[in-house]
C-alpha cells in the first residue's frame, strides 16, 4: 500500500504523462517506463496501477480493455483541467 504522499507523486507524474499524449490512448505498460524514464525511476507495474485507478475514479483518466494491447489509458478534460492547475501552482 502506498502512502497518501506518495500516491499524489505518481497520480502527478502520470497526468502529466498522459497530457504529454494528447489525449490518445496509452497502453498501461508504456506508463510504467515513461515514469521510470521520466521522474520515478523506481515505479512499479503496481503502484501505477493504483495510480491510475485513482485518476479513474477522480475522472482525471479514462480506459478501455484491447483485446490485444491490454487496458489503454488517457487524460479526459477533468484532467487537463487538473494538470493546468497544478502547473500553474509551481
Amino acid at each position: 500500500m502506498m502512502t497518501e504522499e506518495k500516491l499524489n507523486l505518481y497520480k502527478r507524474s502520470l497526468l502529466q504523462a498522459l497530457d504529454n499524449y494528447s489525449g490518445l490512448e496509452v497502453q498501461q505498460r508504456q506508463l510504467v517506463v515513461d515514469l521510470q524514464i521520466g521522474s520515478l525511476p523506481a515505479a512499479t507495474p503496481e503502484h501505477t496501477a493504483d495510480a491510475l485507478q485513482a485518476l479513474l475514479d477522480q475522472d482525471h483518466a479514462s480506459k478501455r480493455k484491447d483485446s490485444l494491447r491490454g487496458w489503454l489509458w488517457k487524460i479526459t478534460p477533468d484532467g487537463h483541467k487538473a494538470i493546468a492547475a497544478l502547473n500553474l501552482e509551481t
